[in-house]
């Protein structure tokens, strides 16, 4: 699960959608997984919300959305 708190993209590339387990992909899987909730139980709802919760607050934070060189300049 360490991958899916941070995205890196490099300077002058386009994100990728679906290509690797990031915050992103990670947080679409929520989006996606609450689109079809009445095929989730009650856990995997509770999971879904921490999940998003969680991986939203990582969103806002320094240094988990960014280029990968920006770890490396500190």
């Amino acid at each position: 699960m360490k991958s899916w708190h941070f995205i890196n993209i490099e300077k002058g590339q386009l994100y990728i959608a679906n290509v690797g387990k990031n915050l992103i992909n990670q947080l679409n899987k929520c989006f996606i997984n609450f689109g079809n909730k009445d095929k989730l139980t009650t856990e995997e709802i509770k999971l879904n919300l921490l999940l998003l919760f969680h991986l939203i607050g990582d969103l806002h934070q320094p240094l988990h959305v960014g280029y990968g060189a920006d770890v490396t300049m500190m």
